[in-house]
């Protein structure tokens, strides 16, 4: 029987053939007695009607079988597979096949086939079955999208796959964990019309039979690879083919026919990349031909499919007339270089389970890195890791967070390991082993590797075995360095204690935490800490080789160190040069204050931007978290006033406005008051740098000094009314298609739309709401535009705002509703009026949007008992409307008590630091507090 009348009996169920239960088996992974050798896969696309597009096919899956069993089970999510066409054979002898009943483990997407005889061990068999299902529009397995053409207005269709981690089961029955390697044979049915696109270049085309003007589209079979890597696509694309022939693979690009010109740099880059990651690893690519598609709507930047690699396409698209054109290309070329390293990395060697995923997606993150700065030498790009330095410090500080080898047996622990801790804290590890064997040692490691593990799967040790045979050099075992960055959430504190007499220092380690609540559990946690360090004599910030280890003892735990002739008694030590470890430093007061006078010099530059940045974050947390005084890092702060670089910047905005315990003294108005002037006095010079020097051809870091500072100024009142930038907002407002034209800068949106919302009137307010209402694919002009709606100082316009955006008729999205929500309540006015409007409409916001979400962002407002007992007593009077309403109220009391005892504890003293380095400026604020 041909395939199309076959699967005309698809959604048959026939009851009296097999019996289908539900339970059994339930081991989140699947058993070992069988492993699929081949998959010969044939799938039909039915894009005719797209608002109910579908597709059917049949798989044929040679298996080998390990063990005698009685069943095989494999993975199969919203498939209708019909029983009565499932079949089995032995290909290496008689079998007599009978089916006893269909199982269904829905908790693990299990479609197990219980059979009335054994298949036995060392037998090969081939299992047969024809499935079908919708096209979804979630963008996972086997997904529809779609676009507007702009050169005709018309809407498009197009279908893709996403099958990492776990979505491969959806498009086709299958073994979909990444140990069940096998090879491919992929035919895609589809209308002549269209493109087929798979992980194999194409085989032939033929006529399907039976249904008219459709095709067959084969392609070669596949290499080795795991379920999550298959993918196919049905489109009417056009392909640039790159003319650069740097890699022997042929490169093409699909992309809209409409948005063609704006793929070329991506087509222009992507076989340089691709030479350049063969030269580094030694092993060459096995494809032919490597396609790349820019998908619409598609929710990851990016995915690595062996030869069909997707994007999406916000990030492939480069207007050549772009202002933000060289930003775009330094973050696609670092994009495309971590979609192509997983080709070995991923790919040719896979990891057994995703426990290990960090082997994955560090490398990628770490080589998208290395390549961009390769690639983009005329261009500073090593503040990319200090960004996502800062972004993983403050991560992994949690106690919520957890190693970077995860054990998943779960969906939530599925989720979990693709965050931050296996993409940044894998790449910080990585780097790390890189500066600690040396260049040339780190790619022989990895070389061999790679050469060792082709087309297997691995676990973390094979890895850190062959990393340990080019350690012997230098002295701890690499193996049991690792396993101290893995095994373990969390990241230490090294604290260095200095003998000014003696020239002695002390050195040990803790695990930091930004809540102060630590047990000794975490007290005794240890690493293996590579040290490097440099003296203000030296002040040698190129040399970050390691000059000592911090080490554990044989139970693990923490084994202090004691350093002599490190500096002269009145030399400053600075500890982690560039960065070369992950992990903060705590310095004696003497130290930090010889640190401090540096930097109120004008020779701070002797001290690397980079190692600028940690000492201002790391001062800022430290306080913070009570471990030293918050006047150190005022001190430290005040040197900012000369600073011009970004990342110090980036590190004092993320401690200072959105670090914890300034999240907490912000909602103090007394505090505010001292701290928007200390910033004030702080903030003046550069801002008048960044706003009167020249932006023709700056760099992308110099961009982002622009924002921030701009951002900042607005947060603190810098300026109280700038008639300029209301004669900005005005000319705007003016002119005739202001939603095609916007002659304000970017960097400087935020802060004018704030003062001119903040001087204006309801006009300015609902111009600029009208903006967001057809700026619909700019998410970042979005997101500028929702951060200044708040800043208007009308409280009628605030109470309109609240009302509006939980109304029936608004358009935002519901991630937009809350984050314009949390924009609210991050103003006084805001949060008061906030407050009043979700306890007088909680019954109508209830069946609108998320209340949990509401009040747990007030909650996290709270800074007085007052305030505590209110919302705490109107959670109980409403229970009705909270999920979990006592263990809600519970975690409330519970977070906040210890909140408002910190602000008893430490609040007083903050303002008194402040007021004291204030008069010492000058500024005199008795009159704002008073």
């Amino acid at each position: 029987m041909d395939l199309l009348r076959k699967l005309c009996f698809i959604c048959l169920f026939c009851a009296d053939f097999a019996t289908v239960i539900n339970g059994g088996y339930t081991h989140y992974r699947l058993p070992t007695a069988i492993k699929p050798k081949h998959y010969d896969l044939k799938i039909i696309t039915h894009l005719e009607s797209p608002e109910n597009a579908t597709f059917n096919g049949e798989v044929s899956i040679e298996l080998d079988i390990l063990e005698d069993t009685k069943n095989i089970t494999l993975h199969a999510k919203n498939l209708t597979i019909n029983e009565t066409q499932i079949d089995l054979k032995r290909l290496d002898g008689d079998f007599h096949w009978c089916l006893e009943g269909i199982e269904i483990v829905s908790e693990h997407d299990y479609y197990i086939i219980l059979l009335c005889e054994a298949l036995l061990g060392g037998g090969k068999y081939e299992l047969h079955l024809n499935f079908g299902s919708t096209l979804n529009e979630n963008i996972q397995g086997y997904f529809v999208t779609t676009y507007e053409d702009e050169s005709t207005n018309e809407t498009k269709w197009m279908a893709a796959t996403d099958f990492q981690p776990t979505y491969a089961r959806m498009a086709f029955p299958c073994w979909d964990e990444p140990n069940y390697k096998a090879t491919f044979t992929i035919w895609l049915g589809h209308s002549k019309s269209l493109n087929a696109l798979s992980n194999m270049p194409l085989d032939q085309e033929t006529p399907l039979e039976g249904l008219d003007n459709y095709v067959w589209s084969k392609f070669q079979e596949s290499v080795v690879m795991s379920t999550y890597l298959v993918a196919f696509s049905i489109n009417e694309f056009v392909s640039l083919k790159s003319g650069d022939n740097a890699s022997e693979t042929e490169f093409r690009i699909w992309c809209r026919k409409d948005k063609s010109a704006s793929c070329e740099y991506a087509a222009e880059v992507s076989p340089k990349i691709l030479k350049y990651l063969e030269e580094k690893l030694k092993l060459p690519n096995p494809l032919k031909i490597i396609d790349q598609i820019a998908v619409p709507n598609y929710p990851s930047e990016g995915m690595e499919n062996w030869g069909l690699v997707v994007y999406s396409e916000s990030y492939v698209y480069i207007d050549s007339e772009s202002i933000e054109k060289q930003f775009l290309r330094e973050y696609l070329v670092n994009l495309i270089a971590h979609e192509l390293v997983h080709q070995w990395f991923g790919n040719i060697v896979t990891m057994k389970w995703w426990t290990d995923t960090w082997l994955n997606e560090g490398f990628a993150k770490y080589f998208g890195f290395l390549a961009a700065k390769d690639f983009l030498a005329d261009q500073n790009t090593d503040y990319n890791l200090f960004l996502h330095y800062l972004e993983i410090v403050h991560f992994d500080s949690k106690l919520q967070t957890h190693p970077v080898s995860l054990l998943v047996t779960n969906a939530t622990e599925l989720e979990q390991s693709f965050d931050a801790v296996s993409y940044i804290k894998g790449w910080l590890i990585l780097r790390m082993v890189h500066i600690v064997l040396g260049h040339e040692a780190f790619f022989q490691a990895l070389q061999a590797y790679l050469e060792k593990y082709q087309y297997r799967n691995v676990e973390q040790s094979d890895l850190f075995k062959e990393f340990s045979k080019k350690s012997r050099d230098i002295g701890p075992n690499m193996e049991t360095i690792l396993y101290s960055w893995t095994l373990q959430p969390g990241y230490p504190l090294v604290k260095i204690w200095r003998n000014y007499e003696d020239g002695s220092v002390d050195i040990s380690q803790q695990r930091f935490l930004t809540e102060p609540r630590q047990n000794s559990e975490d007290a005794d946690k240890c690493w293996w800490i590579p040290l490097s360090y440099t003296s203000s004599s030296e002040s040698d910030f190129a040399n970050n080789t390691i000059k000592s280890w911090l080490e554990c003892d044989e139970r693990t735990k923490n084994k202090p160190l004691r350093l002599y002739n490190v500096a002269e008694s009145n030399d400053w030590i600075i500890f982690n040069i560039q960065l070369s470890g992950f992990y903060r430093v705590m310095y004696d007061p003497k130290n930090w204050q010889l640190i401090t006078n540096t930097l109120l010099s004008d020779q701070y530059t002797k001290i690397h931007v980079f190692n600028r940045a940690q000492l201002v974050g790391d001062a800022i947390a430290l306080a913070c978290n009570g471990h030293q005084e918050y006047d150190i890092a005022f001190g430290i702060l005040e040197y900012l006033s000369h600073e011009y670089e970004y990342p110090p910047w980036k590190s004092a905005w993320d401690e200072l406005e959105k670090g914890s315990c300034e999240s907490i003294l912000k909602t103090i108005p007394k505090y505010r008051i001292y701290y928007n002037a200390f910033m004030r006095n702080i903030l003046k010079p550069v801002f008048n740098h960044v706003s009167h020097s020249n932006t023709t051809d700056e760099g992308h870091e110099r961009t982002l000094l622009r924002v921030l500072i701009s951002n900042w100024a607005v947060n603190v009142d810098l300026e109280k009314k700038s008639q300029k930038d209301i004669e900005s907002f005005q000319k705007w407002k003016s002119l005739p298609d202001p939603d095609i034209v916007n002659p304000i800068q970017v960097y400087s949106r935020k802060r004018i739309y704030c003062q001119a919302l903040k001087f204006g009137n309801a006009s300015e307010w609902n111009f600029l709401w009208q903006r967001l209402q057809y700026n619909s694919g700019n998410s970042g002009e979005r997101k500028t535009i929702l951060q200044s709606l708040n800043c208007t100082s009308n409280e009628n316009l605030l109470k309109s705002y609240l009302h509006v955006i939980f109304s029936n008729e608004c358009a935002l999205e519901n991630d937009e509703k809350q984050y314009a929500f949390i924009t609210i309540i991050n103003n006084e006015s805001g949060l008061r009026l906030a407050r009043e409007f979700c306890m007088k409409h909680i019954e109508e916001l209830h069946t609108k949007t998320d209340v949990n979400f509401l009040f747990d962002q007030m909650a996290s407002k709270i800074n007085t008992m007052e305030d505590l007992n209110t919302h705490i007593q109107f959670i109980q009077n409403h229970r009705k409307y909270f999920e979990n309403a006592d263990d809600k109220i519970n975690m409330i009391r519970e977070n906040n008590l210890s909140k408002i005892q910190w602000i008893e504890d430490n609040l007083d003293k903050i303002i008194s630091y402040l007021d004291k380095r204030l008069s010492r400026m000058g500024v005199e604020i008795a009159n704002e507090v008073n």
